[in-house]
């Protein structure tokens, strides 16, 4: 078993978290914010389909509430699109 002794240093990682839609958690769009995530030497994980935890070092000028925010309602705007289109004797599954 292993037990928490102590940090040995604080992270300089800025740290967060967010539950994503199903939509958005399979977005092509969210796997090019992941890649500027890691390419400013950043760190994200997804967890159970839809957590995603990102840590950016303090210096990154990425802003990962904006940059979410758009990601979910361009999501919604693209759903609300397609379920537009429908015609009113078909149904849409939905993402």
């Amino acid at each position: 078993m292993f037990q928490f002794v102590r940090v040995v240093r604080p992270s300089k990682l800025k740290r967060w978290s967010a539950i994503l839609s199903r939509s958005s958690s399979s977005s092509p769009s969210l796997e090019t914010l992941l890649d500027k995530i890691a390419e400013s030497g950043g760190y994200s994980e997804r967890a159970f389909g839809g957590c995603l935890f990102v840590a950016l070092p303090a210096d990154s000028e990425i802003d990962i509430d904006t940059a979410i925010a758009l990601l979910e309602s361009t999501i919604r705007i693209g759903y609300t699109a397609r379920c537009a289109s429908v015609s009113l004797g078909s149904r849409d599954p939905g993402p």
